[in-house]
């Protein structure tokens, strides 16, 4: 029997323990936790590759021309990788604005930009205004509007005490509070003309829009040949595809906000007719500029003159107060173009 030497032993809980084996045991274990970690390392960097070329993918997509619409080709493995990372940039309030400063914009990206840093849009999830409409300013309008697509607009006629809606569900028109007998055609007439006052934010949403983010900028927005109105220097973007109503924005080259308005309509006895809107000067008391009111012009002839007196913002607004209620006089309504 060898002799016990206590120097080439460890006592572990009462026990010796040769050195040797204590030594081959920390060294097993050293390298398990060296190998665990450079996996681990190997597997992050390769994520990051991985999404550094998806989140190209998806500024490609971005700038590509609505022709990308179409869904019947097979998605292959990059279109995969572009599709994850859209769903990523269509998070609200997550625009261009937040890519590299030395990454090249569009004319229209830029100036979009410009006009939401101006405005404070892209930052308004919802807005009801409240104020009053007509020449003698004795009649009472709301405005309601909640991201991404939905509006309404609500007047109370002080001589006869009638109230009537008009909303627009995110696909179509509605009309409710209408007692003399109204045609359909003339239901979609006026339903056009609140849609096109009460979607102040229509231009920023529309940009933060899922459609823009997937199917490119350009299938809901496109840049116009600037003009001149009212002695002013505009850029003009034209707005399709998520109201029914095209509508050309025009946008002050020097304060970067919405001045005007207009769309192309057809009217109750089928002639084809102008509206334009023109904005005024933004309340300052806000977080974004919305317009102290405005003027509604059809054919050049001044309709409607709306002064607002109160805004409140960012509050919580139910999707189904944008919905057609049971005694709608018309649902579904489209607009006469």
């Amino acid at each position: 029997m060898s002799e016990f030497r206590p120097s080439q032993y460890f006592i572990i809980l009462g026990n010796p323990i040769p050195k040797w084996k204590v030594y081959l045991s920390v060294a097993s274990v050293f390298i398990l936790i060296c190998g665990g970690a450079g996996s681990l390392f190997y597997i992050m960097l390769k994520n990051r590759n991985l999404s550094a070329l998806a989140y190209a993918a998806a500024t490609e997509v971005a700038e590509s021309p609505v022709a990308l619409k179409s869904a019947a080709a097979p998605q292959t493995k990059a279109a995969a990788i572009e599709g994850r990372a859209i769903d990523r940039v269509q998070t609200r309030n997550l625009s261009v604005r937040s890519l590299s400063a030395g990454e090249t914009r569009s004319p229209l990206r830029r100036l979009l930009e410009q006009h939401l840093g101006v405005t404070g849009f892209d930052q308004v999830n919802s807005y009801l205004a409240e104020g009053t409409v007509g020449v003698d300013a004795t009649n009472e309008i709301v405005l309601m509007g909640r991201a991404s697509n939905l509006y309404k607009y609500k007047a109370k006629y002080s001589d006869s005490g009638a109230v009537i809606e008009f909303g627009f569900d995110g696909s179509s028109s509605w009309l409710r509070g209408v007692q003399s007998k109204l045609s359909r055609e003339a239901a979609q007439y006026y339903t056009s003309l609140a849609l096109l006052e009460g979607s102040m934010t229509h231009l920023a949403w529309s940009y933060l829009s899922a459609d823009a983010a997937e199917y490119g900028l350009n299938s809901v927005l496109e840049l116009q040949p600037e003009e001149a109105w009212n002695g002013r220097s505009c850029a003009v973007v034209l707005s399709h595809g998520i109201l029914p109503i095209p509508i050309y924005h025009y946008i002050d080259a020097e304060t970067y906000r919405e001045v005007y308005r207009r769309a192309t309509l057809t009217n109750i006895e089928g002639d084809t007719i102008e509206v334009g809107i023109v904005f005024e000067a933004p309340d300052q008391n806000l977080h974004a500029s919305f317009p102290q009111g405005y003027q509604l012009y059809i054919d050049g002839e001044l309709h409607d003159d709306v002064t607002f007196s109160k805004f409140r913002l960012d509050r919580v607004i139910l999707s189904s107060l944008f919905d057609p209620a049971a005694d709608c006089m018309f649902t579904k309504l489209k607009p006469r173009l």
